[in-house]
């Protein structure tokens, strides 16, 4: 009886992780679709209509070139609605600039540029800033500015990788490569034969097949998804405890970093265009993580199954949910390897609010 509950607990879990990783994933092919038409738009809206300068061809292909296959993608219509957002979101960017004396309202700048890579930062700028995110750049006069740029319902933060995530929670990252050891061999233990020897990529591959495989093969996947959720529940079990042993400054410093609040060479904005509402929001996410901290009393971190949660507690007593870090597979199999995945939450922006 007691079996039964356990092994109907597990299909359980399956389910709902693999149905939020197919979500996620149909999802998430269209979002980096749009986000790309939505850097573009934005930078030839803001550059006098003229598409931005840029370093290095994407996939051998100038930006006008990739705005045209993607008008092809979504379509003339889906596209003039994609450009339009970014047309109402430069328009609340430059009054931002404007308000901050970067740029008047009426100047345009000297030169925009598409700086979507780390290698574009530093050829536009000439040097290397590791904590910009920037994705749209302009110069005035020999001053630099940044525009961070997120479009859909979520605003966006850091995905970091396991050892990246193993130094911001405090923990020796062995602790992390033997958990993964562990289940990579319980893995392989259950799939036995099934899977063929090669690379992760091929064996990723046919785990995908064998879900439509026969019964004792589809047997041996649900085993090997429920070992994958119970593995990522223990990774993340062990960030939160690494967290948790952190003193509110160091809290602070990781929560700075999962937000992409850090300070930056040339100042830098936020620019949302959330398609949920249909609105825009500009913020500059260090000043704003400054206002946060000078606020609250102090940050608490609780571990719900595969997702690690940072809670903020403002000076009034008020409680309120920041942050979220799931720890996800790569895509829909163990085989994929594991990441962080950070999602911003609406608790942010309340205490945000109540935040002088």
């Amino acid at each position: 009886m007691i079996n039964t509950f356990f092994r109907l607990r597990d299909k359980l879990l399956i389910v709902l992780d693999e149905a939020t990783k197919k979500a996620a994933a149909e999802s998430g092919k269209g979002a980096d679709a749009a986000g790309k038409a939505f850097e573009l738009e934005f930078a030839k809206h803001f550059n006098n209509i003229e598409y931005p300068h840029h370093y290095r061809d994407e996939d051998g292909k100038r930006p006008v070139e990739i705005a045209s296959a993607l008008r092809k993608h979504f379509g003339d219509e889906k596209y003039e609605e994609i450009s339009s957002h970014a047309k109402k979101a430069v328009e609340e960017y430059r009054k931002e600039l404007h308000t901050r004396g970067a740029l008047h309202h009426s100047k345009s700048p000297d030169i925009v540029a598409w700086t979507s890579q780390p290698s574009d930062h530093r050829s536009f700028t000439g040097v290397d800033d590791p904590n910009t995110s920037a994705d749209v750049m302009f110069r005035t006069g020999k001053k630099f500015h940044a525009a961070s740029l997120k479009y859909g319902a979520q605003p966006g933060a850091r995905n970091p990788g396991m050892k990246d995530l193993s130094r911001l929670s405090g923990l020796n990252h062995s602790v992390i490569e033997d958990l993964i050891s562990a289940h990579d061999k319980e893995r392989d233990k259950i799939m036995g034969d099934s899977i063929s020897s090669g690379s992760l990529e091929k064996k990723h591959a046919q785990f995908k097949e064998l879900k439509n495989g026969s019964p004792e093969e589809k047997d041996k996947v649900e085993r090997a998804l429920a070992a994958s959720v119970k593995h990522r529940q223990g990774v993340a079990a062990a960030f939160a405890n690494g967290f948790s042993r952190m003193g509110n400054v160091e809290k602070s410093n990781a929560l700075r970093r999962l937000l992409s609040a850090e300070p930056t060479v040339h100042p830098e904005l936020k620019v949302h265009y959330d398609t949920n509402k249909n609105k825009v929001n500009v913020g500059h996410p260090a000043e704003d993580f400054d206002r946060i901290n000078r606020n609250v009393d102090r940050y608490e971190v609780e571990n719900q199954g595969t997702t690690i949660v940072f809670h903020g507690v403002h000076k009034d007593g008020s409680k309120h949910r920041i942050l979220s870090l799931g720890i996800k597979n790569g895509s829909s199999s163990p085989f994929t390897g594991i990441k962080g995945a950070a999602h911003i939450e609406s608790g942010y922006k309340k205490i945000l609010a109540k935040s002088a």
